[in-house]
């Protein structure tokens, strides 16, 4: 068992230490092109973004009364807007995940 605590404990540090996963929060500073500012220093390009496709404009196929519609979603994000990121591969590439309220 000293040897499995021992591997546990290793993996733990090395998890910790290089941050596989960081939760981060932006403001959408403009949309076209996409940019979000994270704090004074950073600003994210579009290149670094991806974004989950609830907070974009998108066409979805709905029926209504029997009738099958091609109907768009206006979701964009906008200007001002706050979300939530994750950050992956040492903050090289963000995921907006969802938009948050403000408090």
């Amino acid at each position: 068992m000293r040897l499995y605590n021992l591997i546990v404990e290793c993996v733990e540090k090395t998890i910790a230490r290089n941050k596989p996963i960081e939760v981060v929060y932006g403001l959408v500073e403009s949309t076209n092109p996409l940019k979000i500012k994270v704090n004074q220093k950073l600003t994210l390009p579009e290149s670094f973004l991806v974004v989950n496709k609830s907070l974009t404009d998108y066409s979805v196929n709905m029926q209504i009364d029997g009738v099958i519609k091609n109907v768009k979603v206006l979701n964009a994000l906008k200007k001002g807007e706050q979300v939530m990121m994750l950050a992956f591969n040492k903050g090289q590439m963000y995921y907006v995940a969802e938009r948050v309220s403000k408090k």
